[in-house]
């Protein structure tokens, strides 16, 4: 295991400020070599540390509001 190189943390901060967290431990990964879970709590640190705000996520909210729309559309079709 290694420390995050310059160039890289500059890619994980570009990658955070863009929204792109699972993208940005991806990159963590695969230049130190940590596990997924010391990756996303070291990514999540260097983020505090640099002041970068990760936009919130739609998560499973926009996921559920799409399949509802979706299997109401689907009920429509197929009751009218």
């Amino acid at each position: 295991m290694s420390e995050l190189p310059t160039d890289k943390k500059d890619e994980v901060l570009g990658l955070l400020k863009a929204g792109k967290k699972i993208e940005a431990i991806k990159v963590y990964r695969e230049a130190t070599g940590f596990g997924l879970k010391a990756s996303k709590e070291a990514v999540e640190a260097l983020a505090r540390a640099e002041g970068v705000v990760m936009p919130e996520s739609a998560g499973c909210g926009s996921a559920s509001a799409l399949l509802l729309a979706t299997g109401s559309a689907l009920a429509y079709l197929l009751l009218r």
